[in-house]
């Protein structure tokens, strides 16, 4: 799944280039590639165009959002998961008719409703009902985003685009003001800036992590460099133009957040089984947590997490001097997307390299 036009776009340019560079010039499928990419190139540009064209209409009418353009939000619909006996956690099906209680926690289907006896109580978790305390409901609601209106340009926006938290103005007290007004306030210098909160750069460094983000940076540097300049020979585009089309989020920041010494217990199986090893009881090892974060719009991201265990020189065999890795892994929230893999491997390849110059062999 695509977020963005541009995102596909780039996936369709990527298609007809491999399409070229695998193909020698005069052949049958290297003409249709660059027949194809022009096309498309041209194409994308009308698109661009025209959805503009139509955001700013959108945008014109009294009844939209200034700043999503759209007049209605909708949610997703809430899903409901049957509590009865005989479907338990089933999904309640959409426009069917269910029952609710417990103060609006606890469902039942229309088939486990039925099977209930109204003279025994219905125990539950936290509290205990009767079936005749139970309310009929189509499962057919659609949640509509609320509006908020700017104290300063009295335009209506919808709250989730406005970042308006209705919880910290229950009593109407405190005025509001849209993003677009908020931002023209700060630049002429009539509001002051809030105090920046603690970011990623705040967390303690320590030599792993600045040797580590050291590295990164200059290869995730000379990563961008060699796209925005293919891309620029590719689609004859000047380079600050193709490096922008990358979409280049914050820079990279790598934390070390946690270093503990632990103990593995050895279990009895494993010491039956390789008891002519002589396994101790125990293995002691050092356990690193390292976090990469991404600032981006603001908001510094976590992208990826990779935990090493480090066993030392007093431990012995098979885990002397070894070292073991693992890693959580997110979803392709990294800008520019294309980096994401190769800041992973970059960062694994420097940590290896740190590990080895420390002495660890395996």
């Amino acid at each position: 799944m695509y977020h963005s036009i541009e995102e596909f776009s780039v996936d369709v340019r990527l298609t007809f280039d491999n399409a070229m560079t695998y193909n020698e010039k005069g052949s049958v499928v290297h003409g249709m590639a660059t027949e194809l990419k022009s096309r498309f190139v041209t194409d994308h540009k009308k698109l661009l165009m025209q959805l503009e064209a139509e955001d700013r209409e959108a945008r014109k009418n009294d009844r939209a959002c200034t700043l999503c353009g759209c007049e209605k939000l909708l949610f997703e619909p809430p899903v409901f998961f049957c509590n009865g006996m005989n479907c338990a956690s089933k999904r309640i099906r959409r426009n069917s008719h269910f029952y609710v209680g417990g103060n609006n926690q606890y469902f039942w289907c229309n088939s486990c409703y039925t099977e209930l006896d109204g003279n025994i109580p219905i125990e539950l978790v936290d509290m205990t009902i009767m079936k005749d305390d139970l309310k009929k409901k189509k499962n057919d609601e659609v949640h509509e985003e609320s509006w908020v209106q700017c104290d300063e340009c009295e335009c209506w926006i919808h709250q989730i685009c406005g970042l308006f938290n209705t919880r910290q103005n229950k009593e109407h007290h405190i005025k509001y003001f849209c993003p677009k007004c908020l931002l023209s306030k700060r630049r002429c210098g009539s509001m002051k800036s809030l105090p920046r909160p603690a970011s990623a750069e705040d967390l303690p460094r320590t030599k792993l992590s600045e040797y580590l983000e050291k590295h990164v940076h200059k290869k995730v540097s000379d990563r961008k460099h060699q796209l925005a300049t293919e891309k620029s020979e590719t689609e004859k585009i000047p380079y600050t133009a193709a490096m922008k089309q990358l979409g280049c989020g914050g820079q990279v920041i790598i934390r070390q957040v946690s270093a503990t010494d632990r103990k593995l217990e050895v279990r009895e199986m494993m010491k039956k089984r390789y008891a002519h090893k002589s396994y101790p009881d125990e293995f002691s090892y050092r356990c690193k947590c390292l976090v990469v974060f991404q600032r981006m719009d603001g908001v510094d991201v976590i992208l990826f997490a990779l935990y090493v265990y480090e066993h030392g020189e007093d431990n012995p065999l098979p885990n002397k001097r070894a070292v073991y890795i693992s890693y959580l892994d997110s979803v392709h929230f990294m800008r520019p997307r294309k980096l994401r893999t190769f800041v992973y491997h970059e960062l694994l390849i420097c940590y290896l390299d740190y590990a080895r110059k420390k002495g660890f062999a395996t």
